[in-house]
């Protein structure tokens, strides 16, 4: 289990690193962009940057998911599932990563 363990907090450390370089190229891009709304080559790499950043996350949920085996089983559903999932408090298992705060998009989820 210690070997597990230390797989899991490697993983969650590169992840982390992957998602806050994401977060800043995002930023870097938005910066631009307020300058020059009409820009659409700037817009399309933001909206890129954006889903990039997405993804890193949902990877990001995909580790925890696996580390504490509460895998997504519909897989039709499986993105809003997986958000679904973080929001939930598992007893004994681990706490709940997201808020129903942190979803701005929590429309587009259910």
């Amino acid at each position: 289990m210690e070997e597990r363990l230390k797989v899991f907090i490697a993983e969650l450390d590169a992840q982390w690193r992957e998602i806050h370089k994401m977060q800043s190229s995002v930023y870097e891009k938005s910066v631009l962009l307020k300058s020059d709304l009409k820009n659409e080559d700037l817009t399309n790499s933001l909206a890129y940057k954006l889903h990039n950043l997405y993804s890193a996350y949902e990877d990001l949920f995909k580790l925890i998911a696996r580390f504490f085996e509460n895998q997504i089983q519909d897989l039709g559903g499986y993105h809003s599932g997986l958000i679904n999932r973080m929001k939930i408090h598992i007893d004994g298992v681990r706490p709940e990563l997201l808020s129903d705060d942190s979803l701005p998009m929590k429309i587009c989820l259910n």
